[in-house]
């Protein structure tokens, strides 16, 4: 009997060990590294071209080589190869201690009044290590003050019947990346009477499409065989 308790205590003992030498160390264990990128921002500039770089961080280093491929998601709202520089995908590698990669991105200067725009860079692919965050978006500010407006000074000679249209061109002083609209309106200065001189012009709203700079406002001239000095019609943008 007291062999046998001696030779069960030496295979509890064995056991033990056993599983002692099997389990891994958790303060020796080594953590797998994980790969992150930045979403970085830049203001645009009048011409050439201005640096959008996304900073790809690896944490923790790691003591292996590490790879991962970089792609322009196409999904930002800026314009490959007229806003910024097509980018071309590739590979980022890391070699065993390195933590920092970088991934440049060549935005292109205009003078063009826009929203602030955005590219999208993703990381896939990677190997020894995992991905945290895989889509970066960098954001284009947006550096040019928007255009104004003006409104032109028209004559016509009214004729002795029917009518004629004094056109008053409304004219954006450059081309916008934006939608913009403006308010017109009889401003009931001029000396021309509405309804009797002229038909009655109607209060509107002209919309410039981003590229557009000209609409024009039309006012009918009535005419008639009247003596009368030169009268006057004002519009107001507003």
């Amino acid at each position: 009997m007291k062999l046998a308790s001696r030779l069960h205590s030496y295979l509890v003992v064995a056991l033990v060990l056993a599983g002692a030498a099997s389990s891994p160390d958790p303060a020796t264990a080594q953590a797998v590294p994980s790969l992150s990128i930045n979403s970085p921002t830049v203001t645009e500039r009048d011409s050439g071209s201005v640096d959008l770089q996304f900073v790809v961080t690896l944490s923790p280093a790691s003591a292996s080589a590490v790879t991962v491929a970089y792609a322009d998601a196409g999904s930002g709202t800026a314009t490959s190869g007229t806003d910024y520089t097509a980018l071309v995908s590739g590979t980022l590698s890391f070699a065993a201690g390195e933590t920092t990669k970088t991934v440049t991105v060549a935005v292109q200067g205009d003078t063009l009044d826009e929203p602030s725009e955005t590219v999208q860079v993703q990381l896939s692919a990677a190997t020894e290590a995992s991905i945290g965050t895989a889509t970066g978006t960098g954001t284009i500010t947006d550096d040019d003050d928007p255009p104004s407006l003006s409104i032109s000074s028209p004559s016509v000679t009214e004729g002795n019947s029917g009518s004629a249209n004094l056109l008053f061109k409304v004219t954006l002083s450059a081309a916008s990346g934006r939608q913009v609209t403006v308010r017109y309106a009889d401003s009931g200065g001029g000396t021309a009477t509405s309804g009797t001189d002229y038909t009655a012009l109607t209060a509107g709203t002209l919309t410039f499409a981003p590229g557009d700079t000209e609409k024009t406002v039309t006012v009918q001239v009535t005419g008639d065989t009247l003596d009368e000095p030169n009268e006057t019609v004002a519009v107001t943008l507003s």
